[in-house]
């Protein structure tokens, strides 16, 4: 059935071999110091790159960034039986396909939609229509 303005057509062209490429880069650097017997402190920082590209060059992600990491460790008895940590760091996570991919063919394919406009009509073909 064929209602003027009511009726539609959804197509999704695939893209025949389309891709989505996340890149994730990271270097870690750390420091550790024994401050006494007891005591030592570590310190660093992790830098993470990340790039996700897809076909047609669209780039859905490009971000660096520096997080630091702090550690102190204390030798409780002072004979390394039992050692308490205490850490800090922040983490940038990992970027998910379907969260950075609707901008691309591969997550989101081209949508045309459009409402038939011709004179109503029933049946394939239909008269008129």
């Amino acid at each position: 059935m064929f209602v003027p303005g009511e009726s539609s057509i959804d197509f999704y062209p695939a893209v025949i071999g389309a891709t989505l490429n996340i890149d994730n880069s990271s270097l870690y650097l750390q420091d550790h110091w024994a401050i006494n017997d007891r005591l030592s402190a570590d310190i660093g920082a992790r830098y993470e790159h990340v790039k996700a590209a897809s076909t047609g060059d669209i780039v859905s992600v490009r971000t660096n960034r520096i997080v630091p990491r702090l550690a102190l460790g204390y030798d409780v008895a002072g004979n390394g039986t039992h050692i308490v940590h205490v850490t800090y760091g922040q983490y940038s996570g990992r970027y998910q396909e379907n969260q950075i991919g609707g901008n691309s063919p591969v997550g989101n394919p081209a949508d045309i939609f459009s409402l038939y406009q011709g004179p109503a009509g029933q049946g394939s073909p239909s008269r008129p229509g």
